[in-house]
């Protein structure tokens, strides 16, 4: 196990002292201040800076038209997977 440092000791030698003398004066690197207030609301809102382009509007409605299409392609391509499983289970041939 490694030695202590220095840095170490004196944080170790304070926890002593606080939890012995408790009425001590306290580093302020070992303990926090804890607030006990409530938060403070700002006095202005921020107001949102973006405001979208037509072709920000475009990209997006293109976007998701194409979403939609490799969703359905892909619906497709599974019922498609799941059928000539199905019927190689059955033994059903397409074709020959």
């Amino acid at each position: 196990m490694p030695k202590k440092t220095k840095l170490q000791k004196k944080r170790a030698d304070s926890r002593r002292q606080l939890f012995t003398q408790p009425n001590t004066v306290v580093h302020k690197e070992l303990v926090s201040p804890i607030k006990e207030s409530e938060p403070q609301k700002p006095d202005r809102q921020i107001e949102n800076v973006y405001k979208p382009t037509d072709y920000d509007m475009t990209l997006k409605s293109l976007t998701l038209s194409d979403l939609k299409k490799t969703a359905a392609i892909t619906v497709l391509l599974f019922a498609l997977e799941f059928l000539v499983f199905y019927a190689k289970l059955r033994d059903i041939s397409f074709g020959r």
